[in-house]
C-alpha cells in the first residue's frame, strides 16, 4: 500500500497576504459563531434554571406532603435539586464557548499585529481588552455561582 502524500500547498510571498486575509476573516465568522453560542446558552439557559427554582418555590406546600423513597427526600427538595443539576452543563456549555471565544479573538489579534496589517486591521482589538476579558469572568463566576449555591442551599432546606 502507497502513502498518499497531502499536496503542498505553496503560497507566494508577494501574495501570503491573501491567505492571511482569508484567515482572519474565518476567524471573525468563528468569533461571530461562538459569541451566539454563549448569548444563546445564557439567553435560555439560564431563566430556565430560574423557572425551575421558581416552579419549586410555588409548588413548596404540596411536595413536601411527598417523600420519595428511594432518596429519602422530601419531594420540595426536587426542583432545586434538579435546577443545580441543570446548572453544571449549562456552565460547563458556557465555559466551553466563552472559552473557545477568546481563543478566536486572541488569533485575530495576532493576525491584525502582524506586518501587513499592522495599522489596517484592528476591530478586534478595539472591541477588546484584557479588564473587560477579567471582568466578563468574574461576572461568569458569580452568576453561575449564586445560581448553583441558591440551589443547593434550597435543596438542602427542603431535603
Amino acid at each position: 500500500m502507497t502513502d498518499i502524500k497531502e499536496p503542498e500547498v505553496i503560497v507566494l510571498p508577494d501574495r501570503r497576504w491573501e491567505v492571511i486575509l482569508e484567515d482572519w476573516k474565518m476567524t471573525k465568522d468563528r468569533i461571530s459563531n461562538f459569541d451566539n453560542a454563549v448569548i444563546t446558552i445564557r439567553i435560555y439557559g439560564i431563566p430556565i434554571v430560574l423557572v425551575i427554582i421558581g416552579i419549586g418555590l410555588t409548588s413548596m406546600e404540596k411536595l413536601k406532603t411527598i417523600t420519595i423513597p428511594i432518596i429519602n427526600c422530601n419531594g420540595a427538595a426536587l426542583p432545586f435539586l434538579f435546577a443545580a443539576i441543570y446548572t453544571i452543563p449549562l456552565c460547563l456549555l458556557d465555559i466551553l464557548h466563552y472559552k473557545l471565544l477568546i481563543k478566536a479573538v486572541n488569533h485575530a489579534n495576532k493576525i491584525e499585529e502582524s506586518k501587513p496589517f499592522k495599522d489596517l486591521l484592528g476591530i478586534s482589538k478595539t472591541l477588546t481588552s484584557t479588564n473587560m476579558t477579567h471582568l466578563h469572568t468574574i461576572s461568569l463566576i458569580a452568576l453561575y455561582g449564586t445560581i448553583f449555591s441558591l440551589s443547593i442551599l434550597l435543596t438542602y432546606k427542603f431535603w
